[in-house]
């Protein structure tokens, strides 16, 4: 398939993603906070820079290549940290890490990924980053600052943010009113392959109308709340193989 015939916008990937994946899930890679004013106020000031073409020079060649911290990169962009990756498409976080060594341009793995440092190391090359949302205690702090250069991440992204959740309307949505919650078959189908980087459903969670009250203690609810209460009605128990008009169910134990 020729990307650029099929999808030759951005947009256009954006709507092919709607279609593939979990409106939740959808919404939570979309969506801004609120009214999502800073959202437009980001878009307008990217879309108020402008280029200046040069002419009369001859057909030429760009040179992309720019040098940050460092490091000589193809493109003057990267892959930005994007929480649960690995919940929108089975094994993200490795395909992007992989993506960026290929075209030689930073990848940057966030806290809450679903894949560990480890687990991407091999595939990030030269160009890991990693994306740190420091915690209170100093210990864990040091330990996890251990356990990212260990695995060969080589620039730290320190992040900062306001002291509150933030709230995403959109994402918020009561999934039993949500007709788009299914997996497509082949979101399905990368999860099927790639059973072990794929997030398992928080068990204590899935009930009907996602987390009880009791269901705080847990680190999984207490950290994700938001995402397993949507989650409650739209994580498959199994995974569904579409293949010459029949189904079949192959089955595994999460």
């Amino acid at each position: 398939m020729n990307l650029d015939l099929s999808h030759p916008s951005i947009e256009d990937l954006r709507n092919a993603a709607r279609k593939r994946i979990p409106r939740f899930v959808f919404e939570y890679l979309d969506s801004a906070t609120g009214r999502e004013l800073g959202l437009k106020i980001n878009r307008d000031a990217l879309d108020a820079i402008g280029f200046m073409p040069s002419v009369l020079c001859g057909q030429t060649k760009a040179d992309l290549q720019t040098t940050l911290l460092g490091q000589t990169y193809n493109l003057p962009f990267g892959i930005a940290p994007v929480g649960m990756a690995g919940l929108m498409w089975a094994g993200a976080e490795r395909l992007l890490a992989q993506a960026s060594v290929a075209h030689n341009i930073p990848f940057s793995l966030s806290s809450v990924a679903v894949a560990s440092p480890e687990d991407v190391a091999p595939y990030i090359g030269q160009n890991g980053w990693f994306q740190h949302y420091p915690v209170n205690s100093g210990a864990l702090r040091r330990a996890m600052l251990s356990r990212i250069k260990a695995a060969g991440f080589r620039t730290l992204i320190f992040t900062v943010d306001i002291p509150e959740e933030s709230r995403r309307e959109r994402l918020r949505a009561d999934p039993r009113h949500d007709q788009g919650g299914r997996f497509h078959p082949h979101c399905n189908l990368a999860r099927g392959r790639h059973p072990d980087e794929c997030p398992p459903p928080p068990r204590r969670c899935l009930r009907r109308h996602g987390p009880q009250p009791d269901d705080r203690d847990d680190d999984r609810c207490s950290s994700l709340a938001c995402i397993d209460r949507l989650i409650a009605d739209n994580h498959p128990s199994c995974v569904v193989l579409v293949s010459a008009g029949r189904r079949r169910r192959a089955r595994r134990r999460w």
